[in-house]
């Protein structure tokens, strides 16, 4: 099969949908008129304007062709009062209702996937949060029957519960259905994942930021990882690229022996709560270009950071890069911390086409804002993940959410939005334009600008 091909634009104007561009000042007024839209007077024409601009992200299938979609989120989390809204009357845990509203969206996806911050060591262990977690493994029934069926565990809480914990985690979320990323529970497993879809072989591994040591050691979370672990995690140093590049290429390596068509590296990396990803993101997502990565998924920053479009004309060659998809459930909100943005994340669908010729295109990246609603009701918390998109796009919303929750939805909405269609370079406005399309929901491009929180 053809590596991957992608549409070229020709520049800013050539078949796209007409650019966005940079998002101005909201005022309370436009939040205002925002409520409006979401009360029903523009929820007919928003759906349609939305589908007119579309364009190469429309769903309608191209004969003689296939889809293949790829679902991401970031953070999966479980916070001390998120343990305790889970905990049911019998004494077991239940967090299906964290991911009801989003259910849809990922399963209508191939493969959707998402970043597990916490362990399961199990009840013995005794069930705990920040700083070190340990989750009941009903939060992997959860994930499971929502659809996620590939869990990365590359992350800085991977080790949290030391080398056992984390050979447990891999088997628990295997037994619920899920593949895993990250780490292994066989040192003779390989270090990636490959899945056909539809005939085409998507390679998938996933690595995290080691946080030092001198010591000849690796250190996760400043935890020292024994010898004896150090073959089920992957890792690296950020303070040491070249030496951590050829751990990746290794794997990429390996994995191109096998045989894939599109690869997706996974990466958990940068500071908590920066808007913007440091250097060593964006070195490595340029070293990743550089080596045929087609998907880089960056996780940890628990805000949402951009996007970017990066594209080698010599080759060809085109790499979607996510820096930070955020939390997707926490909580760490406003209330806790004083930032707004760690209750913000993005789900992210690439949508990938393979024609009767054999040749494979990246069409699109579809994305929703995702917000955390976390409200008290029979004297206790809820936690549930809402696209916000959807929610204000739903003439019903007014009647199910309070005028202060809508308000809070709706700056989550224009946050994500002025983050996510504004791209690191100016430059690459138009490639971002070419692939980036909204869900369909609301389309208030005309009131929406930069938050004012």
């Amino acid at each position: 099969m053809d590596k991957a091909k992608v549409d070229t634009p020709a520049g800013p104007t050539s078949g796209r949908a007409p650019s966005r561009g940079r998002l101005r000042g909201l005022s309370c007024g436009f939040l205002f008129l925002l409520l409006l839209l979401v009360l029903g007077i523009g929820r007919a024409s928003a759906q349609s304007s939305t589908a007119a601009s579309i364009g190469l992200g429309s769903s309608a299938r191209v004969p003689d062709s296939v889809e293949i979609n790829l679902g991401f989120v970031g953070d999966i989390m479980a916070h001390q009062t998120q343990l305790t809204a889970q905990l049911q009357a019998d004494g077991s845990y239940d967090f299906t209702n964290n991911f009801r509203a989003m259910a849809p969206l990922f399963r209508s996806n191939d493969l959707m996937i998402a970043n597990l911050e916490t362990t399961f060591a199990g009840e013995k262990a005794g069930y705990s949060a920040y700083p070190l977690f340990n989750t009941p493994d009903a939060l992997a029934t959860a994930m499971y029957g929502a659809g996620i069926n590939i869990a990365s565990t590359a992350n800085n809480h991977m080790f949290d519960k030391g080398g056992p914990a984390l050979l447990r985690t891999v088997q628990v979320l295997r037994d619920q259905g899920m593949a895993v990323i990250g780490s292994r529970a066989d040192s003779q497993e390989a270090r990636y994942l490959i899945r056909d879809l539809k005939g085409v072989r998507i390679g998938l591994t996933a690595f995290t930021y080691e946080s030092g040591g001198f010591d000849g050691f690796r250190y996760i979370n400043g935890q020292r990882v024994p010898r004896a672990y150090e073959p089920f995690l992957n890792s690296f140093d950020p303070r040491f690229l070249d030496e951590a590049f050829n751990r990746i290429e290794a794997v990429l390596a390996a994995m191109r022996v096998e045989g894939v068509d599109w690869i997706v590296f996974v990466v958990h990396w940068g500071e908590e709560y920066q808007l913007l990803p440091n250097a060593y993101q964006r070195e490595m997502a340029k070293r990743l270009h550089a080596l045929g990565v087609d998907a880089v998924i960056g996780h940890h920053p628990h805000v949402v950071q951009p996007i970017d479009v990066l594209y080698d004309s010599v080759r060809a060659h085109t790499t979607f890069v996510a820096y930070s998809l955020g939390n997707f459930i926490s909580n760490q909100r406003y209330e806790s911390l004083q930032n707004y943005h760690t209750e913000d994340g993005l789900y992210v669908q690439l949508r990938l086409v393979k024609y009767a010729n054999d040749s494979l295109v990246f069409r699109a990246v579809h994305y929703e804002p995702t917000w955390v609603h976390r409200y008290k009701a029979e004297e206790r918390y809820w936690f549930e993940v809402l696209p916000t998109a959807k929610v204000l796009g739903d003439t019903n919303a007014s009647n199910q959410y309070d005028a202060a929750v809508v308000q809070r939805i709706s700056a989550s909405y224009i946050r994500t939005r002025s983050k996510v269609e504004t791209p690191l370079d100016p430059a690459r406005q138009a490639w971002v334009d070419r692939y980036l399309r909204r869900l369909p929901g609301i389309d208030a491009s005309e009131i929406l600008s930069t938050p004012t929180r």
